[in-house]
């Protein structure tokens, strides 16, 4: 899907994750920092494959760097002291 406007995609991904966090019972916020960490990741595989786009390549590198891995609660506890 292509958007006319950084903010009309802005304000989908919030909608789409908003509904997310609602099914979910995983936080906005968490759900932001999961997407916010896959897009670093796709931007860092980018730059070392030669072929095909950041999306395609993750897919062939890791299974499990997939839209539905945000949906994926995390249950880790914060490790400072």
């Amino acid at each position: 899907m292509t958007y006319q406007t950084g903010a009309a995609f802005r304000r989908a991904l919030e909608d789409r994750l908003l509904a997310q966090s609602h099914q979910t019972d995983v936080s906005l916020v968490r759900l932001r920092k999961l997407v916010a960490f896959d897009r670093f990741l796709a931007r860092l595989t980018q730059g070392r494959h030669s072929s095909g786009n950041a999306e395609t390549t993750r897919s062939k590198t890791c299974s499990a760097c997939t839209a539905a891995s945000v949906a994926v609660p995390w249950s880790g506890q914060n490790s400072r002291s």
